[in-house]
């Protein structure tokens, strides 16, 4: 967890009446269109081209699943 940008959500909650998802959402995402972003990775399957975690496992590059990585 990045805690600049955790502290940046808890700020603009408090100081934007907002979560940090909406801020985003609403500054960034619908200005630049990009409707194939989002916070909710239960969502990604329903979208295309979203990037796919992988690691290394014993030396073979290995498909992650989204929830190791929250």
């Amino acid at each position: 967890i990045n805690t600049m940008f955790v502290l940046a959500g808890m700020v603009s909650e408090q100081l934007g009446g907002r979560s940090w998802e909406d801020l985003i959402q609403e500054e960034i995402f619908d200005p630049l269109d990009m409707t194939s972003s989002t916070f909710i990775y239960r969502s990604l399957p329903d979208l295309v081209g979203y990037a796919t975690p992988y690691e290394h496992v014993n030396g073979t590059l290995t498909k992650s699943p989204w929830e190791l990585f929250l």
